[in-house]
């Protein structure tokens, strides 16, 4: 099944990927709780450096209530 995504969008996903399999691999510690790993990713979605603040507003603007329960 081909990807919803482009080729653009797929390399953008795969250099983020490299990016927390990197920050995994250098922290000093051989496993991680389901909740350092959700910080991580928290932090990494919510990094400026890394995503335009507007990007960061559209996509929750978008998401908002996404598996709230009805």
């Amino acid at each position: 099944m081909p990807s919803p995504m482009t080729a653009d969008e797929q390399f953008q996903c795969m250099n983020l990927i490299e990016y927390l399999l990197d920050l995994f691999a250098a922290a000093n510690k051989e496993t991680f709780s389901r909740d350092e790993i959700l910080i991580v990713l928290n932090r990494v979605s919510s990094d400026p450096d890394f995503f335009d603040p507007e990007v960061q507003l559209a996509h929750a603007e978008a998401t908002a209530g996404i598996g709230d329960e009805g």
